[in-house]
């Protein structure tokens, strides 16, 4: 896996006003951590990782990253958790996490359902459970997906982790054995109160999952707030 270069700032202000600021020069707020070195608040340029976004899942996603333009030492780094809009779907936050260069780390990969089932075309429902898998492995290493060909798939197939074909020597498969990545059912007709109360409870899930991306993105920053505040220097009390 080739691991690409991309670029960040510091910046010295993680106050909530000072990210919407950025925000609309076009520049997304992140944070760098991990490892035995502090936190670091970062700005992202929005478009460079909106296009590798739309390029490359980042769930697998490992990088040198450059911080402030210095090319000698850069941070060999895997995204983390990347937050979206809800309606503009602009991203919002991105955390970026530190790692060792010659040593395993934990990577989810992500599953990809190849074409579509026999079963499907005779009128299946496909529900699928998981869409990645973990491993372990080096950075270099890392798949990019899982592929499974569909084609053959029958109504009331199931297909479980221990049913992939896994012969990569350098990837350590993480996940259970025993869990189901999709399955292929006959489709059920719901009750008009059955759809009522699923619309109910996802609106539910989508105001909670609003605010614990506030809260998440506070919670990141507050350390490195609490450091810029503690070196400010005292003022001088005026003399009488």
């Amino acid at each position: 896996m080739e691991i690409k270069k991309m670029y960040a700032k510091t910046r010295n202000d993680s106050s909530k006003s000072t990210r919407n600021k950025i925000r609309q020069d076009g520049l997304v707020p992140s944070v760098l951590y991990g490892g035995k070195n502090e936190n670091v608040v970062l700005a992202l340029d929005e478009k460079t990782w909106g296009k590798l976004f739309d390029e490359h899942s980042y769930k697998n996603l490992v990088l040198d990253l450059i911080i402030d333009n210095n090319e000698d030492s850069p941070e060999l780094i895997k995204v983390g958790e990347v937050q979206r809009h809800t309606l503009t779907e602009r991203l919002v936050h991105i955390d970026l996490i530190r790692l060792q260069r010659g040593v395993a780390t934990e990577f989810e990969v992500p599953i990809h359902l190849l074409g579509r089932s026999e079963g499907q075309k005779e009128g299946g429902v496909l529900t699928q459970f998981i869409d990645s898998l973990k491993v372990e492995c080096f950075p270099r290493d890392v798949p990019d997906s899982i592929g499974i060909e569909m084609a053959n798939f029958k109504i009331g197939d199931k297909f479980h982790v221990s049913d992939l074909k896994w012969d990569n020597p350098n990837v350590k498969m993480l996940a259970e054995k025993d869990q189901t990545i999709f399955s292929i059912e006959i489709p059920k007709i719901k009750t008009k109160a059955e759809e009522e109360a699923e619309a109910a409870a996802a609106a539910a899930a989508a105001a909670e999952a609003e605010a614990e991306k506030e809260e998440g993105e506070e919670k990141a920053e507050k350390p490195e707030k609490e450091k810029s505040e503690k070196e400010k220097p005292e003022r001088e009390k005026p003399r009488r």
